[in-house]
């Protein structure tokens, strides 16, 4: 009786280059040479059919929504050993993605949200209105023309209206009512979760599929460190926060 690995029945027994290999009959039909070692220990159980019907296989994201994105149709682009999809996004745009940068919701539109974050025509901060941008490229660092609810016109980048760092055209100045201890504005200790922030915890964010943790104090960034889970993340921005914030926050504590 033939003996049976996986697929593949034996045919016969050869010695090729000092190795003892075997002629093998693939159930598919096709035959191949397979060596000894790769056979018994489970290694080969096919000629090779087995890994195209594998490659094919793939979860099944059909209509299904991340995000903005709408999952279409597989493609036969493989990404991070994952089925690259062909998405159509909220806006009438179609991308390629992974199913594990879906997944993972690492992309969550072709890019028109981020592109969104920045129009901020008309929007108030502070006392300031916004009125229209400097530049023809929207990002963190473009200058927005201003008014102020003084009158005066002014010029602030993006980066700076978001944070909350600047409010006025300078007018302010004059009235400042917060604490500030060493450089360090004790109320902007206690901020809240900027809107771009996507992690949801105020210090940590995304990079190359890691969560990196940070925190800000008198003008100076400590890095916390990089975690592969982000509630790991968010622990350590917690205890760098009782070590930094804490104390100037109990001193000043009303």
């Amino acid at each position: 009786m033939q003996k049976k690995y996986g697929h593949l029945i034996i045919l016969d027994e050869l010695i090729q280059n000092g190795y003892k290999m075997y002629h093998c009959l693939c159930d598919c039909g096709q035959e191949t040479l397979v060596y000894h070692s790769n056979l018994v220990s489970g290694r080969t159980k096919s000629c090779g059919c087995g890994n195209v019907k594998n490659r094919h296989k793939y979860k099944d994201l059909s209509n299904k929504k991340y995000g903005e994105l709408l999952a279409l149709t597989p493609t036969e682009k493989r990404s991070e050993g994952t089925v690259v999809w062909k998405c159509q996004c909220s806006c009438g745009n179609e991308i390629l993605a992974s199913a594990k940068r879906l997944q993972r919701g690492e992309i969550r539109s072709c890019g028109c949200l981020k592109e969104k974050q920045f129009h901020i025509e008309t929007q108030i901060f502070g006392k300031l209105t916004v009125i229209e941008p400097l530049n023809k490229k929207l990002d963190w660092k473009t200058k927005w023309r201003c008014k102020c609810s003084c009158g005066q016109l002014c010029e602030v980048s993006y980066g700076n209206l978001s944070s909350g760092h600047t409010k006025s055209c300078g007018c302010l100045k004059g009235v400042e009512s917060r604490t500030c201890v060493k450089g360090t504005i004790v109320e902007c200790l206690k901020a809240k979760l900027a809107k771009n922030n996507t992690s949801g915890v105020k210090g940590v964010y995304r990079c190359r599929g890691m969560w990196v943790a940070y925190i800000t104090f008198r003008g100076k960034r400590h890095y916390l460190g990089m975690y592969d889970d982000l509630s790991e993340a968010a622990l350590a921005r917690k205890r760098a926060e009782d070590k930094y914030f804490l104390p100037l926050l109990k001193q000043f504590s009303s």
